[in-house]
């Protein structure tokens, strides 16, 4: 099968999102770059790309290209190409250009230069030239400007992916398609319709969210109205493999629907948008999924709402001062409707005017940047809480603190200020705060989102328990006030050397009785947590670097995660482009939540497997064969399960471990070996036998500095 040089484009700030999407189809390395992603990879791999990709715009296959200092260099790059292997005289092309170089003033004239070089190629081979249309071209040629460079492409698409079809027509201002899906992606959507919750647009205009929202939710295909590739002359088409594609999308969308039952509503105040809205909906076939009112949001009811769901708007946000006025008390109702009506849910709020959303009373706990055409935006995203709204802040009244006391709210200020910049560069919402940075004070204060996790460390016997117990009642009193979070979002444990199968236990009773998960996000990943109900909450934030280090690795590898936790290192290295995962762990309560995990970012594989087992006996049990490329070890630092028949320590049984590790790597091959056990200390004789390096200060990230002792980690390879 012919192998291709493939470029799927996008709107800026969606490259990430558009690599994630096609690591669930495209098994080869993905590179993410400005204004879209690059691949290798077979015909299919484009045409599934044009078929499921939400957010991309094109899909190009690169004919060729180079650089060039003048014009006529240019043209020479262009007519290097053999056009006559591509498409036919009797076919028509048409030339379209983006970027810009230094030796044209005027892109017209680059895109003149570009035809000029098509056609003087024909003469020269056929004698004849073809002809240029701008209206229905047969072939689409796609050429990209950048500096002295000139990169030469056939759209595959057929114009901009975000035209589904389904659009009757349109107000002002309306949403593409393509960015609707990426309003929902990231507000955790898809994960969010795995659940059963709701999904609601107040102010749906002509529906594209809601319509977007509900593909999304049943996994139909957004491109199940092509019926063609773009470029369709072009002598490289397989049209009876685009044929068999298109009737599997048309196969899957009909089960779906057979079988949907969602609960997603949409309201308009304006007539002629519920008109538009509602044909858009039977356009895409889905008025069984959605319903469309006629109704100012602020009368609006839902009698059959969902207990949870995703309140998603794009309200007008004005461009000259005076509207942006006339707004604020549009934006005031907003939120103020959202408290009484919508307890529980989650809320995103896309605009071009970030101040407007400041007078819905919300506090974002989390923001993206997002364009709107040229226009930049940003999406706010809210949780409305019991008492109100999360982000709403809480006001608590002035506490008498003692010296010691004033010093920990000094510090968690301070290291607030010193975090802030940091956190909104890498866009980081799980961060350790506080980590004993105060003898006084021996508790690790973490930030997930508008959540609040605090560890206190088992005090030494010499201390006092009265004044421990006091001093962590005054971290408990401060903490809401100086985060801005309600109280019931601190959650407090005490942090203790587990034994036994206390260490898969829940950890927390709590009044009603169920689980509490939610989700968070890291570099672009969705991510399980839970705070209440176990000793740990699903993700370790000290290997923050480290999960980016295998996801930069794991391009086309076989990788073995063992002890894998809820196996977000495994989902790293699936985002990262990895030809197989296994992922095993002992605890089937935890690889349910890393299943969780991955479906929730839609990374589905079937050479992505999770295993059952005790790694320790598995690893002893296994012939020397060289297997993976790439292998993760982070074992705890003792377990003594009621699943394992002896206990295991990792400085006595670490040289073992790893030693059955090397016999399944292959020679050119990486082991990461981590360990959080703070007295720990290599086998002299094991780094004798391999290549050793300690990476352990590359790995610790900012947040974890104050206390760089949280771990360890080496890169082990065989000696060469």
């Amino acid at each position: 099968m012919k192998t291709y040089s493939l470029y799927a484009t996008c709107a800026k700030g969606m490259s990430d999102l558009l690599k994630l999407e096609l690591a669930t189809w495209v098994s080869t390395p993905i590179a993410e770059m400005s204004g879209g992603v690059a691949f290798e990879g077979s015909l299919q791999l484009a045409y599934q790309t044009c078929f499921y990709s939400r957010v991309a715009n094109r899909v190009l296959v690169k004919l060729g290209g180079g650089s060039f200092t003048t014009a006529d260099e240019y043209y020479q790059r262009i007519k290097e190409i053999l056009w006559s292997e591509h498409f036919s005289l009797e076919d028509s092309f048409l030339i379209e250009l983006k970027g810009q170089s230094l030796v044209f003033k005027n892109t017209l004239f680059a895109v003149q230069k570009a035809k000029d070089a098509v056609v003087d190629q024909f003469r020269e081979v056929c004698g004849q030239r073809p002809s240029v249309s701008k209206e229905d071209a047969s072939v689409q040629i796609y050429l990209y400007l950048q500096e002295n460079e000139v990169q030469v492409f056939l759209d595959l698409a057929g114009g901009s992916l975000h035209q589904r079809g389904y659009r009757a027509a349109q107000g002002p201002a309306p949403l593409k398609e393509n960015l609707a899906a990426a309003i929902l992606y990231r507000a955790g959507w898809p994960a969010l319709a795995s659940q059963g919750y709701g999904l609601l647009d107040p102010m749906c205009g002509s529906g594209t969210l809601l319509i977007e929202g509900a593909l999304m939710a049943l996994g139909i295909a957004p491109g199940w109205k092509r019926l063609q590739p773009g470029s369709p002359a072009w002598k490289g088409q397989d049209l009876a493999l685009w044929q068999k594609l298109f009737d599997e999308v048309q196969d899957h969308r009909t089960e779906q629907l057979g079988q949907a039952q969602l609960k997603i509503l949409g309201a308009d105040q304006h007539p002629q948008s519920v008109a538009n809205a509602k044909q858009s909906v039977r356009n895409a076939g889905l008025e069984k999924c959605i319903d469309i009112v006629q109704r100012d949001f602020r009368d609006l009811e839902w009698t059959d709402k969902p207990a949870q769901g995703l309140v998603v708007a794009n309200p007008p946000y004005g461009e000259r001062l005076g509207e942006i006025k006339e707004l604020e008390p549009l934006y005031g109702d907003f939120g103020r409707w959202l408290k009484a009506n919508f307890i529980d849910w989650n809320v995103a709020l896309f605009t071009a005017n970030e101040s407007l959303g400041s007078f819905t009373g919300l506090r974002a706990w989390k923001k993206n940047k997002l364009f709107n055409g040229a226009i930049p935006c940003v999406l706010l995203h809210y949780r409305i809480a019991q008492k109100g709204a999360i982000s709403e802040g809480v006001r608590t009244p002035k506490l008498h603190l003692s010296e010691h006391a004033e010093m920990f709210a000094n510090r968690i200020i301070k290291n607030q200020r010193n975090l802030k910049k940091w956190l909104r560069q890498e866009n980081i919402e799980c961060y350790r705060l506080y980590d004993a940075d105060m003898p006084e004070y021996a508790v690790a204060v973490d930030v997930y989102g508008d959540w609040v996790h605090v560890q206190e460390y088992q005090a030494p016997a010499e201390i006092d328990e009265k004044k421990a117990q006091a001093r962590l009642q005054d971290v408990v009193a401060q903490l809401p006030g100086l985060l801005n979070i309600p109280k019931e979002h601190l959650v407090l444990k005490v942090r203790k050397r587990q034994k036994g199968v206390s260490q898969y236990e829940k950890q927390c009773e709590t009044q009603d009785g169920q689980s509490h998960f939610f989700w968070v996000q890291e570099s672009g990943l969705k991510i399980r947590v839970n705070l209440l109900d176990y000793l740990d909450t699903g993700l370790f934030l000290d290997h923050r670097l480290t999960r980016q280090k295998v996801r930069s690795l794991a391009a086309g590898k076989d990788v073995l995660n063992l002890f894998c936790y809820t196996a977000v290192v495994s989902l790293y290295a699936a985002a990262g482009g990895a030809r197989s995962i296994l992922s095993m762990d002992m605890s089937n309560t935890y690889l349910d939540w890393a299943v969780e995990n991955f479906a929730a970012n839609e990374l589905r594989k079937k050479a992505y497997t999770f295993l059952q087992e005790d790694c320790v006996d598995w690893l002893a049990n296994q012939k020397p064969k060289p297997t993976y490329d790439l292998i993760f070890l982070d074992p705890p630092t003792f377990s003594n399960s009621k699943r394992m028949e002896d206990s295991f320590d990792v400085h006595r049984d670490h040289g073992a471990l790893i030693q059955h590790c090397m016999n399944i790597l292959r020679p050119d091959g990486l082991l990461i070996f981590s360990t959080n056990f703070r007295k720990f200390r290599l086998d002299a004789a094991l780094q004798e036998q391999y290549d050793f390096r300690d990476i352990t200060k590359s790995t610790i990230p900012k947040d974890f500095e104050r206390n760089a002792k949280i771990h360890q980690c080496f890169e082990i390879r065989t000696l060469v």
